[in-house]
């Protein structure tokens, strides 16, 4: 708070300067004008007396011209003396508030300083505090680790003693008290005594219902044993049955890889016109972790992966492959989206002959947005719109 009335004291001050200096410039320029009036009035003397000296006919006119130029430059003079006095004064007042203004500056840096020692030493309060704190819950943690510990010790020690008044029929309070009141017992009785403990101890702990507790666990183990048998049993029979899936599954698709190898290396010179593929597995020796690769080599190329062909050749002979499996297994759908779109117009004609053979067997829908693929269908459906912005399902069916 202090602070801010500081700066408040100081702006203030900052705007009396500031009007002071505003009024100390018009004085100045008043005095210019001034001497500039006096200077005028010299001069105007001046000629005046050279006019005297011309016209000693106007004497008396100049005379009195003159005395008024010296009545008017007697109060220039006269407000020179008083702007002179109000200029000593304003200067006064810009020394005195200047001196002000470094005062209050002080007193703002002083202020400043001890709002930053106080705030060090609050800040150090604080980490004191926080230090404290963590001490005592550190404290009240032991404390209650202590507590804790202490409850489960005596909850042990009755336990202990229920045990041995149970066991026993002893009191352990009252046997300890007539334990270190009674004399010592005698060097025989003391052997007799560690005799008959180590024998108890050779013993071991005496449990009555031990027979119910083998006849228990024995029935126990039994059914265990049961069910161990049953897994076991179930264990081989399923793994009779992954042998014989996994041979199932190998001949199976050695043969259907076989088959679709060989409807590939028809079909694919059919797309072609020339040319030949083929499928090759990339491990055969294990016929369920295998991978399938495909080779291709179209008319006048070398023989190459796939990968390495262009687009409309990959097109190609991805169709060549799905026909292939058509041809062993046919689906009642088979849903072509774009197969179409890189091919040229040759091959596009080759394609349409192919589909068309195989819709004997399966139903295609194809998306397309090719002529010669659309005049191949049996019927069309596309949308249309007839309005702006309205759109409208339309079927052309080609053939009966």
């Amino acid at each position: 708070e202090g602070i801010r009335t500081l700066d408040k004291e100081i702006e203030a001050s900052q705007k009396t300067y500031d009007q002071i200096r505003f009024d100390v410039d018009k004085a100045a320029a008043r005095l210019a004008e001034i001497k500039v009036i006096t200077s005028t009035a010299q001069e105007r003397e001046r000629v005046h007396m050279t006019s005297l000296k011309q016209h000693q006919d106007n004497e008396g006119q100049f005379r009195e011209r003159l005395s008024a130029l010296s009545s008017q430059l007697s109060k220039c003079a006269d407000e020179v003396t008083q702007i002179n006095t109000d200029m000593s004064t304003l200067r006064e007042a810009i020394t005195e508030t200047n001196a002000r203004r470094d005062t209050l500056t002080q007193e703002l840096s002083t202020g400043r300083d001890d709002h930053h020692a106080i705030m060090n030493a609050v800040r150090e309060k604080e980490q004191s505090s926080n230090q404290a704190r963590k001490a005592l819950d550190e404290i009240r943690k032991n404390y209650n680790s202590a507590a804790i510990s202490l409850h489960d010790q005596q909850s042990v020690l009755s336990q202990l003693h229920a045990y041995v008044q149970r066991e026993y029929q002893i009191d352990i309070s009252a046997a300890v008290s007539k334990y270190h009141m009674a004399a010592p017992l005698e060097p025989e009785r003391v052997k007799l005594a560690d005799d008959l403990k180590r024998k108890m101890r050779n013993l071991g702990h005496i449990n009555p219902d031990a027979v119910q507790e083998y006849e228990a666990m024995f029935e126990r183990h039994q059914k265990l044993k049961s069910q161990s048998d049953d897994l076991t049993h179930a264990l081989t029979q399923l793994e009779k049955a992954i042998v014989k899936i996994d041979r199932t599954t190998r001949k199976r698709f050695k043969e259907a890889f076989e088959k679709i190898n060989e409807h590939f290396e028809k079909v694919f010179p059919r797309l072609f016109r020339g040319g030949r593929a083929s499928l090759t597995l990339t491990d055969p020796n294990d016929m369920l972790a295998t991978g399938v690769e495909i080779f291709a080599q179209p008319p006048g190329k070398k023989l190459q992966s796939v990968n390495l062909m262009s687009g409309g050749e990959q097109a190609l002979t991805a169709v060549s492959l799905i026909f292939a499996i058509f041809l062993i297994k046919p689906s009642p759908f088979c849903l072509l989206d774009e197969v179409d779109a890189p091919l040229d117009e040759a091959n596009v004609g080759r394609f349409n002959e192919l589909v068309r053979e195989i819709s004997k067997i399966s139903q295609f829908i194809v998306i397309t947005h090719n002529k010669k693929t659309m005049e191949t269908a049996d019927q069309l459906y596309g949308i249309t719109m007839e309005e702006p912005g309205v759109s409208k399902a339309v079927n052309v069916r080609i053939r009966a």
